[in-house]
């Protein structure tokens, strides 16, 4: 952050536009920020708005680079959903090929195979929960495994392992403030992983219960 700060004084920062890119809507009043995930050369944007279709605008370093829109469009609903949470996959990348998981306001969560090509770029998966935990306001990915946390504090855990979403475990607590951020580490890849909860309030939960 010191960095930031510094290069941002000194003038070593500079800001442009993007466009085509969050266009307000008439007569939104959402305070709602975007958002904003950042991979290498990569940066993913996408809007907290309502939307039919809620997009991801994939933007790559370098003018010739082409941009990629991910739609995130619902089996469930055809009304108005949003994005509640993106995940980037932390694990090393294989051949320029990046995993993000996206959570819709439907419960539903989208696995996004993104290629520099766009050509290799699909959607793996669709996965609609057996039972609804409550919208989903963080997330940590690292292939295979992907946490979620809802804002009823629910911490739910799946295996992506088959390029499919299996749930596996669900963990509640009672503390209902949520963390600045979930950060999930592979100790050992494939079999055991340290997520890591932090918090900017001096208020946390001291323990989990199993759920359901």
């Amino acid at each position: 952050m010191f960095r930031i700060s510094w290069n941002w004084k000194t003038g070593r920062c500079k800001t442009e536009p993007i466009e085509g890119i969050l266009k307000p809507l008439s007569g939104s009043t959402t305070t709602t920020p975007p958002h904003v995930l950042l991979a290498g050369s990569a940066t993913f944007i996408a809007s907290s708005d309502a939307s039919p279709c809620p997009e991801i605008h994939v933007l790559q370093q370098g003018a010739a680079a082409p941009k990629q829109v991910l739609l995130c469009s619902s089996r469930q609903s055809l009304r108005q959903l949003h994005i509640t949470a993106i995940a980037l996959d932390q694990s090393p990348p294989a051949s320029g090929l990046l995993r993000i998981a996206v959570f819709l306001s439907t419960g539903e969560v989208l696995g996004f195979l993104v290629h520099q090509n766009p050509e290799g770029t699909c959607r793996k998966f669709t996965y609609v929960p057996a039972r609804r935990t409550g919208r989903i306001i963080r997330a940590a990915y690292h292939h295979p495994l992907l946490v979620s946390l809802s804002e009823a504090f629910d911490l739910s855990l799946y295996d992506l392992s088959a390029d499919a979403m299996q749930h596996t475990q669900t963990l509640t607590s009672y503390t209902t403030f949520p963390p600045s951020s979930l950060t999930l580490i592979a100790q050992i890849p494939g079999v055991r992983y340290k997520l890591v909860l932090a918090y900017s309030t001096p208020v946390f939960p001291l323990h989990f219960s199993i759920g359901k």
